[in-house]
């Protein structure tokens, strides 16, 4: 699910939320540490992963 600013917490309620900053999904590095933190993430029951970036 591709969230955007209008986004809240409170549409996860019940579920862990893991927030990940990243500086910027617009370069490389940033962008395959994100598919890869996701993909590790999804192993986890009940948790959502909130990647934001800081640019």
């Amino acid at each position: 699910m591709q969230v955007n600013s209008l986004t809240k917490c409170d549409d996860y309620n019940g579920k862990v939320k893991l927030i990940a900053p990243v500086p910027s999904v617009d370069t490389g590095v940033c962008s395959k540490e994100t598919m890869r933190f996701n993909k590790e993430a999804d192993k986890l029951s009940n948790t959502q992963v909130l990647s934001i970036p800081l640019v």
